[in-house]
């Protein structure tokens, strides 16, 4: 029986979002996927190739545009941003360096677990490309993937080959997405046309029996005459009857009154017009209402004492837009530097020796490189303490690596000042300072000297660029530029 990664698959994804965004995630559901599932007007298409030692195929990995954005407004920090419904070219890239990430955990699983109808995997990402989803006409073989982010919902698909359905056979198996109200539609649909059928039936069946009554009354015309008489006549009675008790208990037959009891009445009258008495009231003067009578301080004063929000002066105000253009810039800041981390790779930090017998270059021509551990540092600070203070005996307290860091994304600017410093080991490499924003770390150096070296040559190079010196150890400059 064939090796099943139906679930190896799915809660990789899972796990991959949360390495990335460092948020909850759960995987709540799996479904075939059914045509209405592509709601969203666009979908990104990335093409990843899996080769196995006994098999090769391809996974399609399917991102809607509003998942896209979530996942996107996440890593920038913004998750309370619109959600879009088309995809731009960041968010492609993000979406793309997310499933190669994926992807990556996926080999590494696959490798761990030795499964000896598969064997050693890799793969490499073959294509990628933005898709309008009426284009998408056949759902075989692609499979919905429902994730929980913090009690947001995230769906991903996922388009398997042919030649790989026999490893996911417990996804083979799973229920096409759901949908209730297209259902019940159906339901009442075929309940109308049951309705729609039954009143043909009733019209046939009036039909005969009009037939029949028709020859009943050939036959019966004089005697059904005589009856309606003597029913017309007897109702006629009963009418007359009913209204003549009516009336009486109307009181229609009762006598006129006493013409005595009408003079007593009006004069009663008389006396009540006579007791009213008249009051005159005062015309009320009108009041001509300026709006430049308003006291506009004292009036304010009134609204604090009411009002149970604090009601901001001129100067508050004017700070709180302030602070807001500073947020504003920070923000786009940091989305520049998010920008210059997907262009720009981190070179590597030292040159292997295995590459040097590739490509036959002599060792004396090329400087030897050391890489850099708690160990080498210790080991060059002894050296160095040893050559000033030969006679004395120091304890190494500092470990730390020397960095330079900028504010700037200007990569080729920075990349040709490292190579005038003469430093054999400094890179450049995004990483987030203390702060948890996005920063740009030149180094590390091999010792001071080309520290304040590298920050003297940005500073004459362009002097709008900020930059700070800064010496972290190598745990932290792995916790910091690990992402």
């Amino acid at each position: 029986m064939a090796s099943d990664l139906s679930q190896i698959i799915p809660n990789n994804l899972a796990s991959t979002l949360n390495a990335l965004l460092g948020k909850e995630t759960s995987l709540k559901q799996c479904t075939k996927v059914d045509i209405r599932d592509f709601n969203s007007s666009q979908v990104l298409r990335v093409d990843t190739e899996f080769v196995f030692e006994k098999l090769t195929t391809i996974f399609s990995y399917y991102i809607p545009a509003n998942s896209a954005s979530e996942i996107f407004n996440m890593m920038m920090g913004a998750s309370d941003h619109e959600i879009a419904t088309t995809i731009d070219d960041d968010t492609a890239d993000a979406m793309t360096e997310f499933i190669s990430n994926t992807c990556g955990g996926l080999v590494t699983t696959i490798n761990a677990e030795e499964f000896e109808d598969l064997g050693k995997s890799k793969f490499n990402i073959k294509h990628k490309e933005i898709v309008d989803t009426t284009t998408i006409t056949s759902v075989d073989n692609i499979y919905k993937f429902a994730i929980d982010v913090e009690d947001k919902e995230v769906i991903l698909f996922t388009e398997f080959q042919e030649n790989f359905l026999d490893f996911i056979l417990e996804l083979s198996n799973s229920p096409v997405s759901f949908y209730p109200e297209v259902e019940e539609k159906k339901e009442e649909e075929q309940e109308e046309e049951q309705e729609e059928d039954a009143p043909i039936e009733n019209e046939e069946n009036d039909n005969s029996e009009e037939e029949i009554e028709e020859e009943d009354d050939g036959q019966d015309s004089k005697s059904k005459k005589l009856k309606l008489a003597i029913i017309i006549l007897g109702s006629l009675i009963s009418i007359l009857l009913i209204a003549t008790v009516i009336m009486y208990f109307s009181g229609t037959f009762d006598s006129e009154p006493v013409q005595e009891e009408l003079k007593a009445d009006t004069n009663n009258t008389k006396e009540i017009k006579n007791n009213v008495d008249i009051v005159n009231y005062p015309e009320v003067k009108k009041i001509d209402f300026k709006m430049t009578d308003i006291n506009i301080p004292r009036l304010n004063k009134r609204l604090e004492l009411l009002t149970k929000y604090q009601v901001l002066n001129q100067v508050q105000l004017e700070a709180q837009v302030l602070e807001e253009k500073e947020r504003l810039i920070r923000l786009k800041k940091e989305q520049e530097l998010i920008k210059f981390a997907k262009e720009n790779k981190e070179e590597p930090l030292v040159i292997k020796q295995e590459l040097l017998k590739k490509e036959k270059i002599p060792k004396k021509d090329i400087p030897e490189t050391k890489e850099i551990t708690k160990e080498t540092i210790t080991q060059e600070k002894k050296e160095e303490v040893t050559k000033t203070t030969p006679n004395k005996e120091i304890k190494l307290i500092d470990e730390n690596l020397k960095f330079v860091l900028a504010s700037s994304l200007k990569y080729k600017l920075f990349k040709s000042l490292v190579k005038e410093t003469n430093s054999t080991q400094a890179r450049i490499s995004i990483c987030s300072n203390e702060d948890g924003k996005t920063n740009i770390y030149i180094g590390p150096f091999e010792n001071e000297e080309l520290q304040l070296k590298m920050n003297a040559l940005i500073q004459n190079a362009d002097q709008t660029i900020e930059t700070t010196i800064s010496n972290i150890t190598l745990d932290q400059f792995n916790t910091r530029c690990n992402f």
